[in-house]
């Protein structure tokens, strides 16, 4: 992979190159004035290849490309078709022949560092110490040559084991949900067990109407689409309902109820009354 790229890029470079230096001699520019420009031009190149680089080698990326690896190797069959996993499929030799047949994490080490595998084609240039009198940062090319240090690449091999955990954990989901069915002979058990209640309906005038009413309105309902707008309305009002019933209840509970003020009945003065009380008392029995 990686002698595919530094040749691409040595033959861009070289082009470069002959296009600077013949540009060059119609300025008269020193060979010293053209090593400078060359270098630099050398550096931001490298430059420029490893930023494209750090783009294609980011982690989602990189974490793409070795669940794309993977899923050839364990979603499909030999011949590219999409397996659909069987209750009686062997699920777990097929996880671990992809795991083994794919070697998905030998391509993080082979990401990691930048290092061709023909000697030929190795590209070097100079270290930079920063100096602040040029404005020149400092450059270390071994430093540009590493990709994935060990603790990244740790690191992206654990979450990549986490999505294909995820995968095989999918595929057994999906047979149990397959396996998870009403057996056909309960269908059998309900009508037995029903079929007096279903009498009921069909001989009573009342309940054979009104089930044919509802069966007629449901049929229109999906017919037209209304179902989604139905079940909308019906949404609304139960909220405004359950709105309106909190409302009450709150404005219940929260107002105290005041007692009433015993009010002191006046008593009249009545003067006929005392004058005949002292009379009674008054006269000899």
């Amino acid at each position: 992979m990686w002698d595919n790229v530094l040749s691409t890029f040595k033959q861009t470079l070289e082009k470069a190159e002959s296009t600077y230096l013949a540009k060059a001699r119609s300025f008269n520019c020193t060979d010293d004035e053209n090593v400078t420009s060359l270098a630099a031009l050398r550096k931001r190149a490298w430059l420029a290849l490893r930023a494209k680089i750090d783009e294609q080698t980011a982690d989602t990326v990189i974490l793409s490309k070795l669940r794309s690896h993977f899923e050839e190797r364990f979603r499909y069959d030999d011949n590219g078709v999409p397996r659909v996993w069987r209750p009686d499929d062997d699920i777990d030799g097929a996880f671990k022949k992809a795991k083994e047949q794919a070697r998905t994490l030998d391509l993080i080490p082979r990401y990691a560092n930048i290092a061709p595998t023909d000697p030929s084609l190795e590209f070097t240039l100079p270290s930079e110490i920063s100096d602040p009198l040029t404005s020149t940062d400092e450059f270390d090319f071994s430093l540009t040559l590493v990709i994935f240090t060990e603790t990244k690449s740790i690191d992206l091999a654990s979450r990549f084991r986490k999505d294909a955990d995820a995968y095989y954990v999918e595929a057994k989901r999906s047979t149990v949900s397959s396996i998870a069915q009403i057996p056909y002979w309960m269908y059998g058990v309900l009508v037995v067990l029903g079929w007096n209640e279903a009498m009921v309906v069909l001989f009573n005038p009342l309940y054979f109407t009104f089930t044919l009413m509802a069966m007629i309105t449901s049929y229109f309902i999906v017919k037209l689409g209304l179902t989604g707008p139905l079940l909308q309305v019906s949404r609304t009002v139960l909220t405004e309902v359950q709105r309106q019933a909190t409302d009450r209840l709150r404005d219940h509970f929260s107002q105290p109820v005041l007692a009433q003020p015993v009010r002191a009945s006046s008593v009249e003065y009545d003067e006929d009354s005392d004058y005949e009380m002292r009379k009674r008392r008054s006269e000899p029995m």
